[in-house]
């Protein structure tokens, strides 16, 4: 899997259980892509936008939790204006909400 680049990153921690991370990544082609939140040991939802405005061959973006590793990881797939083609040139950056613990 290729972990992408994080630009930037803010953990919240609220009372109780959840914190909320926003973090910015430089995005990546292809189909394996990954973002690992340390400071959360589970992830229980994510969502992710583009950074950028959208492009024929970058206009959406799926982020959500990896089930195949840890816990804390999470899947972020990048695609064409089609929305069923993966990104395979110029892609955006990403920014990410997630809400683990």
């Amino acid at each position: 899997m290729a972990a992408l680049t994080e630009t930037s990153s803010v953990i919240t921690e609220f009372a109780g259980q959840y914190k909320v991370a926003v973090v910015v990544v430089d995005g990546a082609t292809g189909t394996t892509n990954t973002v690992t939140i340390d400071e959360m040991s589970t992830i229980v939802g994510a969502i992710g936008t583009l950074k950028e405005a959208p492009t024929a061959a970058c206009a959406g973006v799926m982020v959500a939790p990896n089930a195949t590793t840890a816990t804390n990881v999470l899947s972020v797939v990048l695609y064409k204006s089609d929305l069923a083609s993966t990104c395979t040139q110029t892609a955006t950056d990403v920014t990410i909400i997630a809400v683990g613990y």
